[in-house]
C-alpha cells in the first residue's frame, strides 16, 4: 500500500467569468505521504483555494485525477467517500479568509460540509443569531 494520503495528476480546474475563460489550475501533479508537513503558497490568484477546494471534495477538476487513501475522488462533491480520517491524521489551515464571491452564509456553513452534515440538515439549522443582529455591529461581542 502507498503512503500517499492525496495524490493528483494533471489536475486542471477551468471556471467561465462571462464570456472569458480563467484557468485556474493547469495540470498540477503532487503527492502528499502520511505524516508530511505541506505548505500551499502562492500568490493571489495562482490557485491555493482552487487546489484546497478540489482535495476537500467541494469541488470537482475539469480534467485529471485526485486520490485519497487511495481511492479516485476526482468525481465526488460535497463529501469525499471511503474511510474517515485514522489517529494521528490532521489538517491544519492558517490565514483562512472568507471565500470572497461566497455569500456570509455559504462561508459559515462551509465546515458543515466538511463535516458530513447534508444539506437538509444544514438549511434545518438556519442561520442562527442572524435576524437579532444589529447591522453593522458583530453578533455576540459587546462594545467597548
Amino acid at each position: 500500500m502507498s503512503d500517499l494520503v492525496i495524490q493528483v495528476e494533471d489536475l486542471v480546474r477551468e471556471y467561465e467569468m462571462g464570456a472569458e475563460k480563467v484557468l485556474a489550475l493547469r495540470g498540477l501533479t503532487l503527492g502528499i505521504r502520511r505524516n508530511e508537513y505541506v505548505a500551499i503558497m502562492g500568490p493571489s490568484g495562482s490557485g491555493k483555494s482552487t487546489f484546497m477546494n478540489l482535495i476537500g471534495c467541494l469541488d470537482t477538476p475539469n480534467g485529471g485525477a485526485y486520490w485519497l487513501n487511495g481511492q479516485e475522488v476526482s468525481r465526488h462533491v460535497g463529501r469525499c467517500p471511503g474511510p474517515g480520517p485514522k489517529p494521528g491524521d490532521r489538517v491544519r489551515v492558517s490565514n483562512v479568509q472568507p471565500a470572497p464571491r461566497a455569500t456570509a452564509l455559504h462561508n459559515v456553513e462551509l465546515p458543515l460540509v466538511y463535516a458530513g452534515v447534508s444539506a437538509g440538515e444544514r438549511a434545518a439549522a438556519g442561520s442562527p443569531g442572524a435576524g437579532t443582529r444589529r447591522p453593522g455591529r458583530p453578533y455576540g461581542t459587546s462594545s467597548q
